[in-house]
């Protein structure tokens, strides 16, 4: 009897990257993150969030059908048809087409400590500071959005039209 062992989610991670025959930095361009992230995810220390993880097997998908299953299988998710072209888009550099959904159910307690953890990195790469740095800010920061009634989604598009101006 043959058991077909799973590899971790980082070594699957790895071999898509050498899939796509592309380095950390042009995978980061390619996904829209830092390179630091790439890093973080390449040795387990993070991992990108759902979409992050659809967006790559669609993209390693061209490359290597069953490496693709196996990096949605290694983040617990279940296999997608990937769209069409996705990996022309995404190295242009087009962002992913916007997503639909109801609204989000009510927080049921904290969030998993990995998505907190991929939210302060992300905080912490942008401001070029410590994820510990950022803890402390950003709680506050969620705080008071909460007290004042005003979604994440609502602030982020703010501050999208406040970097155009």
């Amino acid at each position: 009897m043959e058991f077909n062992k799973a590899r971790p989610f980082k070594r699957v991670f790895l071999d898509a990257r050498r899939a796509l025959g592309m380095d950390q930095g042009e995978l980061a361009e390619a996904m829209r993150v830092s390179r630091r992230t790439i890093i973080r995810w390449q040795h387990g220390q993070t991992a990108p969030v759902e979409p992050q993880v659809r967006e790559l097997a669609a993209l390693v998908y061209e490359e290597d059908a069953d490496l693709a299953d196996e990096l949605l299988a290694s983040a617990m998710l279940a296999p997608t048809p990937p769209p069409d072209d996705t990996r022309a888009e995404s190295l242009a550099g087009s962002p992913p087409p916007p997503t639909t959904s109801a609204n989000p159910p009510a927080p049921q307690g904290p969030a998993p400590a990995h998505l907190v953890d991929a939210i302060v990195y992300a905080a912490a790469d942008a401001a070029d500071m410590v994820p510990r740095a950022m803890r402390s800010p950003l709680r506050a920061a969620f705080s008071r959005a909460a007290q004042l009634g005003v979604s994440i989604e609502s602030i982020v598009l703010a501050l999208a039209d406040e970097k155009d101006r």
